[in-house]
């Protein structure tokens, strides 16, 4: 699916300093914005009328042949963020955020890279969308209560499809603290 607003992530391992893991999005023909990782090095670049133009660089970091690392491409609204984490233990180790109003159309997203003779793993690619929504909680006194969202952004229309039943994915976190009386849950 074509979004504007979201993030883009994969994870990489790489067996040489000369791949070039890249993370694509917003893409339409001639358009779109990169993340990519080569040598020691996170880049946040532009393609525009099939001229690319580096937005940030962050280097000097440490990335290490046959570690694996998470590459995302963040964007919302007119800020872009390129990061890098090491996947072993969470760790940010680069980030690029820049303000950039070129690109505004939804487009297509998706991952490429590669070098030589080289192998470039790929691993756990994940596109989500995001929805800039208004949320609220109406108590209805039966006990049963709702949750209403409205997209607020125009980045995705909640319009009545036809279909018998509408859907909003929400998504949120709960801590689930361990209690000693054997299974835990959340509901």
């Amino acid at each position: 699916e074509n979004f504007t607003n979201g993030t883009i992530f994969i994870e990489f391992t790489r067996s040489a300093t000369d791949q070039s893991p890249q993370v694509h999005g917003r893409f339409t023909t001639n358009y779109f914005y990169v993340a990519w990782v080569l040598y020691g090095a996170l880049y946040l670049s532009k393609v525009v009328n099939r001229t690319k133009t580096d937005l940030g660089t962050q280097s000097g970091l440490t990335i290490s042949n046959g570690a694996a690392y998470r590459l995302s491409l963040i964007m919302s609204g007119t800020t872009i963020t390129a990061q890098l984490h090491r996947v072993s233990d969470g760790v940010l180790l680069g980030e690029v955020i820049r303000t950039d109003s070129s690109i505004t159309n939804a487009g297509q997203h998706g991952v490429s890279g590669g070098a030589a003779a080289s192998v470039l793993i790929f691993d756990n690619y994940s596109s989500a969308l995001t929805i800039d929504a208004t949320k609220s909680v109406n108590d209805d006194g039966a006990g049963v209560d709702s949750v209403l969202a409205a997209d607020s952004s125009g980045a995705k229309s909640l319009a009545d499809s036809s279909m018998a039943l509408e859907s909003v994915g929400v998504i949120a976190s709960v801590p689930a603290f361990e209690t000693g009386q054997a299974d835990d849950s959340v509901s």
